[in-house]
């Protein structure tokens, strides 16, 4: 039998170090699943640039709406690997960069 994890847990986790606040990109976790990137991780990190990496089409219907409407609440910029192909993030250590498309 299969038991699911406690969604946001790790999210959690992390928030307890007190390490993380306004990052730059953030890879999203599993897929963008309804689960991941709670709103009590997103208030907290905020983002400016969302990686989403998804298959087009794919059976479990990722990204969830839910977790795209969370990513938008708190002003990322996000990207999908499904709609934009392969997503890269280059930096210069202030500057960040996003390529796709390719």
């Amino acid at each position: 039998w299969y038991v699911k994890p406690m969604q946001g847990q790790v999210e959690q986790q992390l928030l307890e170090t007190g390490r993380w606040e306004d990052i730059d990109v953030l890879k999203v976790a599993h897929h963008g699943s309804e689960g991941s990137s709670t709103s009590a991780f997103l208030s907290v990190v905020r983002p400016e640039i969302a990686v989403i990496s998804v298959g087009d089409g794919n059976r479990y219907g990722h990204p969830h709406f839910p977790t795209l409407e969370r990513l938008e609440d708190v002003g990322a910029e996000v990207h999908r690997t499904d709609l934009e192909g392969t997503v890269r993030i280059w930096t210069d250590g202030d500057r960040v960069r996003v390529l796709s498309g390719e």
